[in-house]
């Protein structure tokens, strides 16, 4: 069978994700070869189709997810013309963008989309008119700032992660502006944790879009490292950062978490945090990131780097509307007329945790990675449950009093379980919150 000759990664089953394709585009491309097998087409155009896409293939210019989309559209071309793809000239290929227009009502991203593929093909065929042939210019993908997640929305998303695990997705999401296929694809060994500064390598196997190198890790390292803390394969160089939990793993695979499940996690978590769910779409966290990369000065060479853009891309103009607004708080700065409803700055500068150094955000509550307070309120209400767990140690049998000193351990040493107590537990004592600690997964 032809589609065998193309498979760069066994395709999975359902519901199992592979580590080096958390997209499952192995599946998904296997499944469009199998489309043009079946497809009522002029069998030309079917062999021309395999013959292209084995091009396609070898040159290796291209991720697989890209010729997936690319194998989809030109069969449905070869399905919706009138003419075989491989009798068309420039006529026929006006008349089929037509047809997708007023017939198939496809919006103009969609049919760019089957004249980028068009293009290609013919091109590759060798055709002369394609060289006058154009495919048009993207879509308006101007980003607002208003659809931006803002600092206290992201704080919000951490706080309801729960999880160790979904925290430190969320905030390097946040922070590195990555895709959910280059995180997702991390492996333990692409971690380097020795150096002042954490810097992970992208797993090139998994040929992720928009993602090569390194990139170093700012406010989000605490949160990685927490959750390394209690990784169910810390110690396995193979393993993925972003872990099955340790109950849902039995060794059949590589304990690797699917795109999907990614995506519609974050979406949970969103739904509780009160964060709308359509800002918390994951290449919002991205726009969001770059956003904050041009407010915080980064040089258009570093932003580029950060995104994994070509020096010479125009993506940057894609932020025209968050350049202007921190052009315009700059002059207002200068000017001393800048406000806001508190008096403060929009965006904390990045700080420093003043027990361990760890980099922070701004807005959180306590340091991610050795859960110090990092607010006089926030030392406060730490006091307080404390003094209650020593009351409650003083007044406890044996039995009791070893539950509240697990409950005061991890009080101490995980800021998300003390941020949790914080804030679902403040009226309680500390022997009931050391009773629901303990039935925790």
């Amino acid at each position: 069978m032809l589609a065998r000759t193309f498979i760069v990664h066994p395709p999975n089953k359902r519901g199992m994700a592979d580590l080096n394709d958390v997209q499952n585009y192995a599946r998904k491309f296997q499944n469009q070869l199998a489309k043009v097998d079946e497809a009522p087409i002029d069998d030309r155009d079917r062999e021309a189709i395999h013959d292209w896409v084995r091009h396609l293939d070898a040159s290796g210019d291209r991720n697989q997810g890209t010729i997936t989309s690319l194998l989809n559209r030109i069969r449905l071309s070869a399905e919706r013309s009138d003419t075989p793809l491989v009798d068309m000239d420039r006529s026929d290929v006006d008349a089929l963008l037509f047809d997708l227009k007023h017939d198939y009502d496809l919006g103009e991203g969609t049919r760019r989309n089957y004249r980028k593929a068009l293009k290609q093909f013919h091109d590759w065929r060798g055709e002369d008119w394609v060289e006058d042939f154009t495919i048009g210019a993207s879509p308006d993908r101007s980003v607002d700032p208003n659809d931006l997640l803002t600092d206290d929305e992201i704080q919000a998303l951490l706080d309801a992660a729960g999880k160790p695990r979904d925290q430190a997705l969320i905030a390097m999401l946040a922070d590195t502006g990555l895709r959910i296929g280059a995180l997702a694809s991390l492996r333990i060994r692409d971690l380097d944790l020795a150096g002042q500064t954490t810097l992970i390598s992208i797993n090139e196997a998994a040929n992720v879009k928009d993602a090569s190198g390194t990139v170093p890790l700012t406010w989000s390292e605490g949160h990685l490292t927490g959750y390394l803390h209690v990784h169910p394969r810390r110690d396995v160089e193979d393993a993925p950062v972003f872990h099955k939990d340790a109950g849902y793993y039995d060794g059949g695979d590589d304990g690797a978490l699917a795109y999907q499940y990614l995506a519609r996690r974050v979406k949970e978590v969103a739904d509780q945090a009160g964060v709308p769910r359509e800002k918390a779409n994951l290449h919002n966290f991205r726009h969001t990131a770059i956003s904050n990369w041009i407010r915080d000065g980064l040089s258009e060479q570093a932003i580029k780097h950060r995104a994994s853009w070509e020096i010479d891309s125009d993506m940057l103009e894609t932020y025209a509307a968050v350049r202007d607004e921190e052009f315009n708080d700059q002059i207002l700065d200068h000017y001393d007329l800048a406000t806001s409803e508190d008096g403060e700055a929009s965006r904390p500068e990045l700080e420093a945790c003043p027990r361990c150094s760890t980099a922070l955000m701004g807005t959180e509550r306590f340091c991610p990675s050795c859960a110090a307070p990092l607010s006089a309120g926030a030392a406060d209400a730490v006091e307080g449950v404390e003094d209650r767990a020593f009351e409650s140690m003083a007044a406890a049998d044996t039995g009791d009093a070893e539950l509240v000193a697990e409950f005061r351990e991890r009080f101490q040493s995980d800021p998300g379980f003390r941020e949790r107590v914080l804030g679902d537990h403040d009226d309680t004592t500390a022997s009931s919150s050391s009773s629901s600690s303990s039935s925790e997964s």
